[in-house]
């Protein structure tokens, strides 16, 4: 077991690159750390600057690392030239979860619902070949976390009334899949999408894509 040291603040995200041993960590110190995971050492540093980080996301082929402000930033690099300015997006609010699609062409971004404000979260697009600025998906609601699974186009969003909700993009919208007994602070497909991991409270409860339960 290798202990990965270095941040200032208190770490928010971490992401696995596929393929590689290959480790991002980011948090409230406005710093992406990049790791090999099996030496055990830092290979690069980011300094993002604008915004504590709450979510990150390597593309599938690797070459590209999202990450997903506080503030409602979403900046996406290139993994292999981490020092050069990498595309920047700007969202409504809190960037709670971040999505490659299976092409990796575009990201498909959570923003949580403003408690205070009384803003609704959102499902955001952002197209990155060709470059678009970030697009809201037909999609809005209370939002506390998200997922994705790329090789459906189905997106789990779990809401603070303690439901998570499957909705296949483009589609109508139907009311929650399941509900569970607190808040759900995450939620995760399986490779393959076909199993569905939600954490709320103490408890993690797994569900059948296929039977909503």
């Amino acid at each position: 077991m290798h202990t990965l040291t270095g941040h200032r603040q208190a770490i928010r995200a971490v992401a696995y690159a596929p393929g590689a041993a290959l480790v991002a960590s980011a948090g409230d110190d406005r710093s992406i750390r990049l790791w090999d995971a099996a030496a055990g050492r830092e290979v690069a540093l980011i300094e993002s600057r604008r915004d504590g980080i709450l979510a990150l996301a390597f593309s599938p082929d690797g070459r590209r690392l999202a990450c997903g402000g506080r503030a409602g930033s979403v900046t996406v690099w290139e993994v292999a030239e981490p020092a050069r300015p990498g595309w920047t997006y700007r969202c409504a609010g809190p960037v709670v979860a971040l999505a490659f699609t299976s092409d990796g062409r575009a990201l498909v971004a959570g923003v949580r619902s403003q408690r205070y404000g009384g803003e609704p979260g959102r499902l955001v697009c952002c197209n990155l070949e060709p470059y678009h600025p970030a697009q809201p998906l037909d999609w809005s609601g209370d939002l506390e976390s998200a997922a994705f699974a790329p090789d459906r186009d189905l997106l789990a969003v779990a809401g603070a009334h303690r439901g998570v909700e499957l909705w296949e993009v483009g589609r109508r919208r139907r009311g929650p899949a399941f509900w569970m007994g607190a808040r759900v602070r995450a939620v995760q497909f399986a490779p393959g999408g076909g199993l569905l991991a939600a954490a709320g409270g103490r408890v993690v409860q797994v569900c059948h894509v296929e039977e909503g339960g």
